[in-house]
């Protein structure tokens, strides 16, 4: 049940219930906005529009571009709000009403190895300023593809938010809801029951035998691998592995459709331009 680089055979145990924190002061952050088909040039989902010949496209009642009234509501991009979704939030705010105040962005190298909160080379650390919080949010970000995951504060401490450098969330969550602009991940705005898996450390299958949301943590390896993952509903919806051992990062957004579920072992960093993760609280 344990794989060959994460375990080495030393002694493993999966938390359930309270977080372990083994707490050195971190952060992390990001920021999003991408132009993907389907969107206006604001960055969000549109009702059709008229064609070049004058004429609106089906299924447009009324003013062309405004949706149509059993149209399903607008979702959009990170950083934008409005019913066309062209309106941007303020600065250093996100989220549909705009009200989730950005607290840590990171744009996340091909490789390193982060053994200390300050090895983390966050872009913005706004964790001192960023005042309390109930809820919190993740955006990840590779290449043209983005994904926002919200969910219940699991901390009261928004330094703790970031890249989980030695300490260790591994927890279930509340009432998470994703809006996605991803191929292989849905959208879920039904709030829902999942995990957080955080910590530095190497770690092992779960019982089922793959990577997943059951991976079971090795207590006596700090430092030695890595997992920045959130599970819904059971399923990886946003993974960021590998970055304590010292190579190629793992990245990736949904499940994997080759290799293990939630992309450990992937070590494809360098194959994203962009890569960017940020986390609001509110």
């Amino acid at each position: 049940m344990v794989h060959r680089s994460l375990r080495k055979g030393r002694a493993s145990r999966r938390f359930s219930g309270a977080a372990l924190a083994v707490v050195l002061s971190t952060s992390v952050a990001c920021s999003l906005s991408v132009d993907l088909t389907g969107f206006s040039s604001g960055g969000a989902r549109v009702a059709p529009v008229a064609d070049a010949g004058g004429a609106p496209d089906a299924g447009v009642d009324g003013d062309v571009g405004l949706p149509p009234p059993d149209a399903a509501p607008v979702k959009c991009r990170v950083g934008f709000t409005g019913q066309d979704c062209t309106t941007a939030c303020a600065d250093g705010t996100a989220g549909p009403s705009c009200d989730y105040r950005l607290a840590l962005a990171l744009d996340i190298p091909v490789s390193g190895r982060w053994a200390a909160a300050g090895d983390v080379p966050y872009a913005v650390n706004r964790t001192a300023s960023v005042g309390a919080f109930a809820r919190v949010a993740y955006v990840l970000r590779l290449d043209a593809e983005e994904v926002w995951v919200e969910l219940d504060a699991f901390t009261t401490d928004a330094a703790q938010l970031g890249v989980p450098v030695d300490r260790i969330f591994d927890v279930p969550t509340s009432n998470m809801v994703v809006r996605s602009y991803a191929a292989r991940q849905p959208d879920i705005l039904v709030p829902t029951p999942g995990s957080i898996e955080l910590w530095s450390n190497c770690y092992g299958e779960g019982a089922d035998g793959a990577y997943d949301s059951h991976d079971e943590i090795g207590l006596t390896e700090p430092d030695c691998y890595g997992s920045m993952q959130l599970h819904v509903g059971g399923s990886p919806v946003i993974a960021f592995n590998r970055w304590a051992q010292g190579d190629s990062y793992d990245l990736g957004i949904g499940r994997a459709e080759t290799g293990q579920p939630d992309w450990t072992f992937a070590q494809n960093g360098a194959s994203f331009q962009k890569r960017r993760l940020e986390v609001y609280v509110r």
